[in-house]
């Protein structure tokens, strides 16, 4: 017998709405979210149980969480509601569209096999855009006064004393402190590039991605 469980999650709670095979709800419950309560939950219904989530900060925890006492767990893309919604609504959505086919292309977790690179992954751009954005602010400090930047020396630890003394004393202090921040960052991107190149290294695949034209070790993990 196989049962269809919609998911809709907050930081706090997750209400839950069971379908069966023919589209009739047999149960609906908030939950606290937390590991324990959503497990116990999913192991007191009876039958072949499916779940669908939005996919979201959330959605790789829960698939982690529930892949091990369910038959699947598909994270399916968020879609735009009409009017008013609710919780039970959002839920009992979700459950009708993995119910009826409608789920559409799940997002690819894997968690089990994944997760460590995609974790990796993940912090990498987060860091790169982290130091793009600072080497902009620092960009833009200088121009403020008046100091064109045409090229990346003023990011350069070893010319920084020149370009610090193209500025006015007032601003001098925010430029000393966004090259402190920069270099800080770059230190941490750099760790967070070695731990990606690590965990994408298990994987032939990795290597294969290279040998083709324009794809990098980086892109390819």
């Amino acid at each position: 017998m196989e049962r269809y469980l919609g998911i809709d999650v907050h930081r706090d709670s997750c209400t839950l709405v069971v379908l069966s095979a023919g589209g009739k709800k047999t149960d609906k419950r908030v939950v606290a979210t937390e590991a324990q309560a959503l497990v116990r939950y999913v192991k007191s219904l009876s039958g072949e149980l499916h779940v669908c989530i939005d996919e979201g900060e959330w959605s790789e925890w829960l698939v982690e969480l529930l892949s091990s006492w369910v038959a699947r767990v598909v994270s399916s893309q968020p879609r735009k509601r009409q009017g008013p919604r609710n919780d039970a609504a959002n839920a009992r959505e979700l459950a009708e569209r993995l119910r009826t086919g409608q789920v559409g292309t799940p997002v690819f977790k894997a968690p089990a096999q994944w997760a460590r690179l995609r974790e990796a992954v993940r912090l990498e751009t987060k860091l790169t855009k982290n130091v793009v954005r600072t080497k902009q602010q620092l960009k833009s400090l200088y121009r403020r006064r008046g100091v064109a930047c045409v090229n990346d020396e003023v990011y350069s630890p070893r010319h920084r004393k020149e370009w610090k003394a193209k500025l006015p004393a007032s601003v001098r202090p925010s430029a000393v402190i966004l090259s402190e921040e920069l270099d800080a960052l770059r230190e941490l991107q750099q760790m967070a590039e070695k731990q990606m190149f690590a965990a994408a290294r298990k994987f032939p695949m990795w290597r294969t991605l290279q040998t083709a034209p324009g794809i990098g070790r980086k892109r390819s993990a």
